[in-house]
């Protein structure tokens, strides 16, 4: 047989571990795995980690509205430099996703400019319930998004709207319906916009962690049971989790039998509150940043709590983040390898490649991918681990957070659908 492509390294796969040998890949797939397989090309990386593509599940590419901070083809480049080869593109845009023909010409222009797999989360919003099922129908739409506070262009789900937009999406006929793994799951900021208004309100506006105060551990402790309690027939998944409380909720009901998964992003895991301190605005999200505690907690989960790391790539231009009332978000698909690298020194390569691939895959209904198998497409990544300190960014606003720092690694080659479209860390 054939093979367009072979790589040779130490081959990761979620499940079964780690094997030294090689893979054969024939157009977008992998046709074979095995030590003896011969071939014109290969790409020989026998002391790196060769990885299922990462799946980052929470970015925000800024199309349309924001292409000043990001657009679909700057920011597939940053998370392919990251060693992505998905991203899931989330819907608070302008206009919003929360309507068939706004989703459709995001899915449109990410096609056309972006060069890795783009999925999206179609936005619930309360004024546009009857669009859900014209956008479940849509194959790219891997899941909803709700928010529990105000976003550009949604409002929140107040109590007596979150109800009602479970029913709406239990209406789609593709979410409560009970069937494990065939449903899409309903995506949650859990934040409790009561308690946010509560909390700033108290605080100086010019204290450096007065957006840690304003937006407080409670806000998101509070939120995560409601939303649990209340989409109890649903497949919820939490996003950006940033509490051990918040942890602790959602162990407790996965242990009950519910249908419920998180993330975790790489500031939170990397970041504690302290860290405003030194960034100021740069170090500004939703939600923020918590205390040395929390960081801790969080990290500690990855080992059997946390389903999946994400990024939350928010992107804001420079002159934004110094400006008297600065937005919150800040950049990381550059780096997803970086974090991916920690993980590997701290809780093994086949825990990793559940984290950054695997989970991911199996959460969001994209059963081609995630595993290092035979007929599973061939997105890979190649990891180096070897000491870096990253400055390289593709990311149109050009400037990270971890600009700077150490990491015991990071990624040399992304292979998408077969073809080497990274090589040595560049973009070709």
């Amino acid at each position: 047989m054939t093979y367009d492509l072979i790589v040779e390294g130490k081959i990761v796969d979620p499940i079964d571990g780690v094997e030294e040998t090689r893979v054969g890949i024939i157009g977008d797939r992998i046709a074979k795995i095995g030590a003896s397989l011969s071939g014109r090309n290969v790409l020989a990386v026998p002391d790196s980690y060769v990885f299922p593509g990462f799946i980052d599940p929470h970015v925000h590419y800024r199309e349309p509205g924001a292409e000043h901070k990001e657009d679909f083809y700057t920011g597939t480049r940053a998370s392919c430099h990251g060693g992505c080869t998905t991203a899931l593109d989330m819907p608070n845009n302008n206009p919003p996703a929360v309507t068939r023909n706004a989703m459709q010409k995001k899915i449109e222009a990410a096609k056309a400019k972006g060069i890795i797999d783009v999925k999206f989360y179609a936005g619930v919003h309360p004024k546009h319930l009857n669009e859900l099922k014209p956008m479940e129908r849509l194959p790219e739409v891997i899941g909803y998004k709700v928010f529990l506070s105000d976003t550009f262009g949604i409002e929140d789900a107040g109590i007596g709207y979150l109800e009602e937009a479970m029913k709406a999406i239990t209406g789609t006929g593709k979410t409560g319906t009970g069937k494990r793994g065939t449903e899409k799951p309903v995506s949650f900021h859990c934040e409790t916009p009561r308690i946010n208004e509560m909390a700033s309100s108290k605080y100086d506006p010019a204290d450096k962690l007065y957006h840690c105060y304003a937006r407080p551990q409670l806000s998101e402790i509070l939120a995560i049971p409601y939303v649990l309690l209340l989409s109890s027939r649903i497949p919820v998944h939490i996003a950006h989790l940033s509490t051990a409380d918040g942890l602790e909720f959602i162990t407790q009901y996965k242990n009950s039998g519910a249908d419920v998964s998180c993330e975790v992003t790489s500031h939170h895991l990397l970041y504690n509150m302290n860290e405003m301190l030194r960034l100021g605005s740069y170090a500004k999200m939703n939600p923020p940043l918590r205390p040395e505690s929390d960081r801790r907690a969080v990290w500690s989960g990855l080992k059997d709590k946390v389903d999946m790391l994400a990024t939350d790539h928010a992107p804001h231009t420079k002159e934004e983040k110094d400006s008297p009332n600065p937005p919150s978000g800040v950049p990381g698909a550059d780096n997803y390898s970086n974090i991916a690298s920690m993980l590997i020194e701290a809780f093994g390569p086949a825990r990793t490649a559940q984290l950054t691939s695997y989970n991911a895959a199996r959460r969001f209904g994209m059963h081609d991918r995630g595993r290092m198998q035979e007929g599973m497409l061939a997105d890979i990544v190649v990891m180096e681990m070897k000491e870096c300190w990253p400055n390289r960014l593709y990311t149109k606003c050009g400037w990270s957070p971890y600009e700077g720092m150490r990491f015991p690694g990071r990624a040399t080659h992304t292979i998408y659908r077969g073809k080497i479209i990274m090589e040595d860390g560049e973009l070709r």
